[in-house]
């Protein structure tokens, strides 16, 4: 089957329709019937208004099709005597009926009554009972076939839309970054059905937050309120815009609302505008929506747990410092760097004097205080450069990049003074923390272990030598800590 949008509008001249002599209407009528069977296009439609012009005797038979707000050129028979058709008449203007008694304007209609299409007339004078009743015959025939060529279209528009619509969710499933999803789902979505407008709303905190919005520039607000179609809030702050779920209305955007919803419950907001209003209420259209939302609320769901789970490797949950996995990594990384630059690169390893002390005389959460402390003295004395990490228990490290060891000892030493002089809050007191550090700097035979294994031995020094020290590059013999 073909669309009607990339056929050719024809055109034929019969003469001298006038003077001929009609055929018979059982034979025109058998002849009409039997072009509009062999096709649904216009190179049926054309033959058949030929026979039409023909058989009625009209200087010019137009057959338009209707398309969203207009009707569109089909096809034209005439005899010469006439200019040619518009090949577009809007809606509006088809449905009024004609002011010149020599043409007729007969809008012809589907099973259930909508408009499908027009026929225009130029007669030669009165059609007399006879052509009437052909006309009426044709009228049904033309009705038929344009209301089953806009099925066809129809269908094949929603073949192509369900294709693209199953492709744009296997593309979205693909996706493990939330940007990246998100960004497809917008685009993907205005190609898939022309949409003027279109933005994802996040659950953040309980709210509604703007994630992402593309289209003609309309403002959506950076947080919302929804609520259900009798006021009654779902989700977001009270004071935020309102946008009622289903169809609602935000400044003055008619907008779509589809929920996101993944397996822990809802995640977010699709918000829709629609310039082509047709299209906005296609049953078909909203039903894909509602398709489509459904994946992503799910894609969405997934990409989140899949970035946590990445965070979690990456990152230590107490602190928020490097994990020790993603620490040493960057730690090889930082070697390779230096190996090929040339440039200095220091290691510090930080470790809390007496913590198990601490633990067993305030509890683990009083631990738990110490050690975020600790690890923000250790962040706010580096700088964005330095790798920050947790090795694990008490013990932290700091990749100092471009740093020799006599400017790493500075940087310890302030860090070791700074948590000396901590007060950290707990219960209705205070407790107080140090720590020991060994500093050891990079040498071109070192890999990450032989830098840590300084660097620890450094540590272990100074633990020995009495806690909340710093001690830089040992001597080769190992050092035994308490």
């Amino acid at each position: 089957m073909k669309t009607q949008e990339n056929q050719p509008t024809l055109r034929s001249t019969n003469k001298p329709a006038v003077a001929s002599t009609a055929s018979s209407p059982l034979r025109a009528v058998s002849t009409v019937a039997e072009s509009l069977r062999r096709s649904p296009g216009a190179e049926a439609s054309q033959p058949a208004i030929d026979e039409v012009q023909q058989s009625l005797e009209c200087h010019q038979v137009v057959l338009y099709r209707l398309e969203g707000d207009a009707f569109l050129l089909e096809a034209e028979a005439h005899d010469g005597s006439s200019e040619p058709a518009s090949q577009r008449i809007s809606r509006q203007d088809g449905m009024v009926a004609a002011t010149n008694p020599q043409e007729l304007r007969l809008v012809l209609e589907g099973a259930t009554g909508e408009p499908v299409g027009l026929l225009l007339l130029q007669t030669a004078g009165s059609m007399g009972q006879e052509r009437s009743l052909l006309l009426d015959v044709f009228v049904e025939l033309l009705s038929n076939h344009l209301s089953r060529q806009a099925a066809d279209s129809t269908l094949l528009r929603t073949s192509a839309r369900l294709a693209r619509l199953n492709d744009l969710t296997h593309r979205l499933s693909k996706h493990n970054e939330l940007p990246a999803l998100i960004e497809e789902a917008t685009s993907g979505l205005r190609e898939l059905i022309g949409i003027g407008e279109i933005a994802v709303y996040l659950i953040d905190e309980g709210a509604p937050v703007l994630a992402a919005n593309q289209g003609s520039g309309f403002p959506f607000p950076k947080s919302i309120q929804l609520t259900m179609t009798d006021g009654t809030p779902v989700l977001g702050e009270a004071g935020a815009a309102q946008v009622m779920v289903g169809d609602a209305v935000l400044g003055d955007r008619e907008l779509m609302v589809q929920l996101l919803r993944g397996s822990q419950g809802i995640n977010g907001a699709l918000l829709i505008g629609m310039d082509d209003k047709n299209l906005a209420a296609d049953p078909e259209v909203r039903s894909g929506l509602s398709a489509l939302a459904s994946h992503l609320g799910i894609a969405i769901h997934n990409t989140m747990l899949i970035e946590e789970i990445r965070r979690q490797a990456i990152y230590d949950d107490l602190t928020g410092l490097a994990g020790r996995r993603h620490f040493l990594a960057e730690l090889t990384r930082e070697i390779t760097r230096a190996r090929r630059g040339g440039g200095p690169l220091s290691l510090l390893m930080v470790d809390a004097d007496r913590f198990k002390d601490l633990n067993d005389t305030y509890g683990h959460p009083a631990g738990d205080a110490a050690l975020v402390a600790m690890a923000k003295a250790l962040v706010d004395g580096t700088r964005s450069i330095d790798i920050v990490g947790r090795l694990g228990g008490e013990e932290m490290g700091v990749v100092l990049p471009g740093a020799t060891a006599d400017l790493a000892s500075l940087v310890a030493e302030r860090i070791r003074s700074s948590i000396q002089a901590l007060q950290i809050p707990w219960n209705d007191g205070t407790l107080s923390l140090t720590v020991s550090i060994g500093v050891a700097e990079w040498t071109q035979h070192m890999k990450s272990d032989d830098l840590i294994a300084e660097a620890d031995q450094a540590l272990y020094q100074a633990k020995n030598l009495g806690r909340d020290l710093v001690v830089t590059q040992p001597s080769v013999e190992t050092v035994t800590a308490d």
